[in-house]
């Protein structure tokens, strides 16, 4: 094989790996934020002092927000990472915020005493801040930039 053709080919098969690359490096860098607690160089907000968690640390109680990162679609033309689903229905509010009334469904409970009340639906008003985990970073970039460097360097250098 001439040299034109195999660096044609080396070219062509770097190309075909990149989306991969670009899926694999963002989904660890989120993955990463939730030990980082930051996002983009910015540190999540704490817990507010009256807040006293049972377990876990800052979107980290039961794991379910961190373990629904997942690589939804790679193709030659965009990546795309996905968060949340039917079993974490809050991870929207957690990456972009929310503030607003939401309602509280009809649900028992159990007095001082021990005995059994039902508390009626009602609304409450709730502000999530902003604890961003997933999106578009200068640091991620700078990562993706990396690693498709580092992918085109060992595709050449075989």
């Amino acid at each position: 094989m001439d040299f034109s053709k195999e660096l044609e080919q080396r070219v062509k098969e770097a190309i075909e790996a990149v989306p991969e690359a670009v899926a694999s490096t963002a989904k660890r860098y989120f993955l990463e934020r939730f030990s980082e607690k930051a996002f983009d160089g910015e540190p999540w907000k704490p817990w507010g002092k009256r807040y006293k968690p049972g377990r876990g640390t800052l979107l980290v109680q039961s794991g379910a927000l961190r373990k629904s990162i997942d690589i939804d679609e790679i193709s030659a033309r965009r990546v795309v990472i996905t968060a949340g689903g039917d079993r974490v229905p809050y991870a929207r509010a957690h990456n972009e915020g929310f503030s607003g009334s939401v309602v509280v469904r009809s649900h028992e409970r159990v007095s001082k005493k021990g005995k059994p009340y039902v508390v009626k639906q009602h609304t409450r008003k709730m502000l999530v801040p902003r604890r961003r985990f997933m999106g578009e970073s200068h640091e991620l970039e700078t990562l993706i930039k990396k690693d498709v460097e580092q992918l085109f360097k060992n595709t050449m250098e075989r």
